[in-house]
């Protein structure tokens, strides 16, 4: 009789345990559908777009930054860029990339903003004078191939007096 009644006052002690646990719990703010701002998370403008070329086809690592600032991306292989800015105020956007004449644009970035682009850059060709391309061998005492010196073995840089890790130094 005993133990029943030292078993009921355990299971009556765990319950009042539980529901003393839970009455004092604090209510949680996300599960009454409010919003708390959170303060780290980015305050700063969106900008984004898509460059191509005066046909309409994408254009792939074209540069495009805000001048004077080191906010920019490439753009991928769809033409599209992407990049998030804390900077405000008015800026030049500018797109660059080899081959295409180079655009500016400007534009007034404001914290919250996302601003969208659409660019067209024009071809360019690139004119050059007389290209003259000169190579020569390499010529070794013998003419024929590197000579190598005990000396020149234990000098080697890197050699470490090993013959395998100087000739590993020559050219060719």
């Amino acid at each position: 009789m005993r133990t029943k009644y030292i078993s009921s006052l355990a299971a009556h002690c765990s319950c009042l345990l539980i529901i003393c646990a839970f009455s004092f719990a604090q209510p949680c703010h996300a599960q009454q559908g409010q919003v708390l701002p959170d303060e780290r998370l980015p305050t700063g403008a969106i900008l984004k777009g898509i460059i191509t070329d005066e046909d309409g086809i994408p254009i792939k690592s074209a540069n495009v930054f805000l001048a004077k600032t080191v906010a920019g991306a490439l753009t991928n292989s769809k033409g599209e860029f992407h990049f998030t800015t804390t900077k405000q105020g008015a800026f030049v956007l500018t797109v660059t990339c080899v081959g295409y004449e180079k655009s500016t644009q400007a534009t007034l970035v404001e914290a919250g903003k996302t601003l969208e682009f659409t660019v067209a850059l024009r071809n360019i060709s690139t004119k050059t004078g007389k290209v003259v391309v000169a190579a020569s061998g390499y010529s070794s005492e013998s003419g024929k191939g590197v000579v190598l010196s005990a000396r020149d073995i234990v000098t080697t840089p890197g050699g470490a007096a090993d013959i395998f890790q100087a000739i590993k130094t020559m050219p060719g």
